[in-house]
Formats: C-alpha cells, sequence, structure tokens
C-alpha cells in the first residue's frame, strides 16, 4: 500500500498535466451552427470596422571581422542580416469587438476541459 500511494499521485499529476482548457461560446438553447454563424458575423462586422493594419517590423544583427595588421584593423568586413516581421496592430481591438458583439447577442464564455493526449 506504501508503494501505491505515491504511484497513484504521480499518475495523477502526469494526466492533469496533460489537459487543457478551451473557452467556448455558450447560449441556451442554442446550436453549435448558431454559434458558427453568430461568431462569423461578429468577426465580419469587426473586420468591416477595424480592417486589418499591417506594421512591418524589422531587427538587424551586424557582425564585423578583420585581419590584423600593424594598425588595427587591415581588411575590414561587415555583413547585416535583417530579419522583418509583420503584425497586425488592429488584432486585439478587433478581438474585443468580437466578444462584445458576442456578449451583446446573448452568448457568454465557458472554460471546458481538453485533454491533450488522444486515446
Amino acid at each position: 500500500m506504501r508503494i501505491a500511494l505515491p504511484l497513484l499521485i504521480t499518475s495523477f499529476v502526469f494526466l492533469s498535466a496533460c489537459t487543457s482548457y478551451d473557452r467556448v461560446w455558450v447560449k441556451a438553447d442554442a446550436t453549435r451552427e448558431q454559434r458558427k454563424h453568430q461568431q462569423t458575423a461578429c468577426e465580419a462586422e469587426a473586420l468591416r470596422l477595424l480592417p486589418p493594419s499591417n506594421v512591418r517590423a524589422s531587427a538587424s544583427t551586424t557582425s564585423q571581422s578583420c585581419t590584423a595588421g600593424e594598425h588595427g584593423c587591415k581588411n575590414k568586413t561587415t555583413q547585416t542580416d535583417t530579419e522583418y516581421q509583420y503584425t497586425d496592430k488592429n488584432r486585439l481591438d478587433r478581438e474585443t469587438l468580437i466578444k462584445d458583439c458576442m456578449y451583446r447577442n446573448g452568448w457568454s464564455r465557458t472554460k471546458v476541459e481538453r485533454p491533450m493526449i488522444k486515446w
């Protein structure tokens, strides 16, 4: 029995770590199709009010190398790598509009457990 208790606790910890939670929209007596329809309508409204506004951000890394000469660097080589990334500056505001639209239409959000491991 002494060995079974630690094994049971360890098993529970590992299994509980394999669970995550999703948030879903729910409304009394509403079907999945009604939820999809309402969510799509809210997303379309939010896109009309706040269309994507992509902003380009860049990050540059520069490295230098040189060949030692009598008076410092003789042959200097510079290499610059630039990475570009695009972000939608309206994304978070648009998500807020979608949530507001859903709440105004009688929907609420609830947590649903979703197992990470498929048996």
